[in-house]
């Protein structure tokens, strides 16, 4: 209940995306092809870019031409999976290692929701830090490296002690949810 207070915002603004931009009515959401969502993203922002009245025209025709060539569906399903498709690259790159030796089983990957939670805050909130959740652009730069290193060390360390604060609180939460949800399955 709280995170749906917390995203209320967000998700009026999405809601009235589609519903006045757009011009998607909310019987028609979830039965919308993605190829009519994105037609109508490339035909709102073209139109956007002819009507903006403070542009030059050889500016308003090469934004134009831009606009055609670089927004299409993978494009905008990209920029929506950017963090996740970071996140897999973290992986994919092994810079991110979350498996563990277990005796006579040798390393085994374990990624649970709180490794995934503490990832988002140490991890993924950092890197995409920028205006409206985008990817902060110090990372790009060779001369942000050391400062970057030791924010994301104390950030580390801060996600850390965080965690062994809040991991009595965790584990009896998880344990009655686990009784409440399975008691009467035994019975």
């Amino acid at each position: 209940m709280i995170k749906l207070a917390g995203r209320f915002p967000k998700l009026q603004a999405m809601h009235d995306f589609y519903h006045h931009l757009l011009d998607i009515p909310d019987r028609d959401i979830q039965t919308v092809q993605w190829q009519h969502v994105v037609s109508r993203i490339m035909a709102l922002r073209d139109l956007n870019l002819t009507t903006a009245s403070n542009l030059k025209p050889d500016v308003r025709k090469l934004l134009d031409s831009k606009s055609r060539q670089r927004l299409d569906a993978v494009d905008i399903a990209s920029r929506l999976m950017r963090r996740d498709n970071y996140l897999i690259a973290l992986f994919n790159k092994e810079i991110l290692d979350v498996s563990i030796p277990i005796p006579f089983l040798g390393n085994r990957s374990i990624f649970s929701e709180t490794t995934r939670w503490h990832v988002n805050i140490a991890v993924m909130d950092f890197v995409f830090s920028g205006p409206n959740g985008s990817f902060n652009q110090d990372f790009l730069r060779e001369r942000n490296r050391r400062n970057l290193v030791a924010r994301m060390r104390v950030r580390l360390m801060y996600t850390g002690f965080i965690s062994v604060l809040c991991a009595p609180f965790a584990v009896s939460y998880v344990l009655a949810s686990y009784l409440f949800k399975y008691f009467t399955v035994g019975l």
